[in-house]
């Protein structure tokens, strides 16, 4: 089949990225000559920066939320000549994406009633029949930072835990956190059967509602 190019469309959320890359991870493993590109917020590059299935990462800039910037970037898009363009999110600016960059497959997302990473899969299936879903997302985290994680967790005892809270207080996502007691539920039961490390992720922000776990 002959070389394609693919645009995954994806500016936020952190979760909502990352699940994203289910994508270039399934078009690589099945068509590693293939070019797969990634535009995201800048918050994100990181993320993907060292990615082994993405080939470019371009970042939203503010400028593109002018509609003379918008044009710019539908522009840069069109002289691409993408084969295929997938974006989870259906809004006016995506939809708009999709017809003016003339890409010859354009899919949403795909709701299956399952995890969204799957949603996200199916979505990219559904126009190239033969991807397989890949057992486990990749990140593109350098190997530097990942010496430096393993060189500071190796301090604390196993089994290690994960938890991200949130501020609790956040008017964007009401609906959608848990409260603090819950988490203080959880940490306690965790600790209780398996002993470990419990480490709480979140920004700077975010510090003093967790400082109450």
């Amino acid at each position: 089949m002959k070389s394609k190019k693919v645009l995954i469309l994806k500016l936020g959320a952190l979760g909502d990225v990352v699940h994203t890359t289910i994508i270039a991870d399934a078009i690589k493993a099945k068509h590693p000559d293939w070019t797969v590109d990634f535009l995201t917020g800048s918050l994100f590059v990181p993320l993907l920066n060292n990615h082994p299935s993405i080939d470019n990462i371009m970042i939203w800039q503010d400028e593109y939320k002018t509609l003379k910037g918008f044009f710019k970037i539908v522009k840069i898009l069109f002289d691409k000549h993408y084969d295929y363009f997938f974006t989870p999110a259906l809004s006016l600016r995506t939809f708009l994406f999709s017809l003016l960059i003339f890409a010859k497959k354009v899919r949403f997302k795909k709701k299956t009633g399952d995890l969204w990473v799957k949603d996200y899969f199916q979505m990219a299936k559904s126009v190239i029949k033969d991807l397989e879903m890949p057992e486990k997302l990749s990140l593109g985290i350098s190997n530097e930072i990942l010496v430096k994680i393993d060189n500071e967790i190796s301090k604390y005892p196993k089994p290690y835990f994960a938890i991200a809270p949130g501020r609790v207080i956040d008017n964007s996502r009401q609906g959608r956190l848990w409260n603090i007691e819950k988490w203080k539920e959880l940490t306690q039961l965790l600790t209780n059967k398996y002993g470990g490390t419990i480490f709480v992720l979140g920004s700077a922000d975010e510090f003093e509602t967790h400082k109450l776990l």
